[in-house]
């Protein structure tokens, strides 16, 4: 058995706990031991999530004018909070993805949903609200072609594995564009040299953007930025909404 003090400790010393997230010892407290364990993993106290999106552009929307206006969009969205992710550009779709806390993703997802003028379609293929680091250090942007000659037909049973195939690999390349530099950002020119194999491709974006099997942006809001409505069982069975009959 093993046994943990509760004693109180005085504000001053649960402040200075609370900043440098100590390492646990036999005098710290369960909120302590739980701080300690998150700093050394890297975890942030902040709950952090991630979100991964394919789409199509209007006719007539260019892709200089669309890689503007994400850039204003996650700014903007950046109130709530600091947002990292990669937006790709391909020639028939687009893919992106963004890292950062709860509120300021959704202020982006609904930034986006309002701009559905400028879109064809937008799918939500991947979301996590709770995620143990970031793989992006900065927010980044670029336009490319990625030919890999990959489509393949995809069935209901096949879906998964395209969709996790193409968010972690959108995931892989946050090492490869490091803080978002254009030196950077022009590492992805250079795809076939170091994500020959997980390189999201212009086949398999477009691919997803056109199955009805993934849900659309408005659908997946609909359920995601819903206020959570709680009842507890007493409101159900107390009072009784109208007389008993004996």
């Amino acid at each position: 058995h093993c046994s943990m003090s509760t004693a109180p400790r005085s504000p001053a010393s649960q402040q200075s706990g609370l900043a440098s997230s100590p390492t646990p010892g036999e005098d710290d407290n369960l909120l302590d031991a739980v701080l300690a364990r998150m700093a050394e993993s890297g975890k942030s106290q902040e709950t952090v999530g991630r979100v991964c999106l394919v789409g199509r552009l209007a006719e007539g929307s260019g892709a200089v004018a669309f890689k503007e206006w994400t850039a204003a969009a996650v700014n903007e969205a950046q109130r709530a909070g600091e947002l990292t992710g990669l937006l790709m550009i391909l020639p028939a779709a687009w893919i992106l993805t963004v890292e950062g806390p709860l509120p300021a993703i959704t202020a982006l997802l609904r930034a986006i949903a309002q701009g559905d003028a400028m879109f064809n379609a937008i799918k939500v293929i991947a979301s996590t609200e709770d995620v143990s680091r970031r793989y992006f250090q900065a927010w980044g942007a670029k336009q490319l072609s990625v030919q890999r000659n990959n489509f393949a037909e995809v069935d209901a049973s096949g879906l998964p594995a395209l969709i996790a195939d193409t968010s972690i690999g959108m995931l892989k390349l946050g090492p490869v564009v490091g803080r978002m530099g254009n030196s950077d950002l022009a590492r992805l020119d250079n795809w076939s040299d170091h994500s020959a194999e997980s390189m999201p491709s212009n086949e398999r974006v477009a691919q997803l953007v056109d199955l009805d099997e993934v849900p659309d942006l408005s659908a997946f809001l609909s359920i995601y930025d819903a206020p959570v409505d709680i009842v507890m069982q007493s409101d159900r069975v107390w009072p009784p909404e109208g007389p008993m009959v004996y």
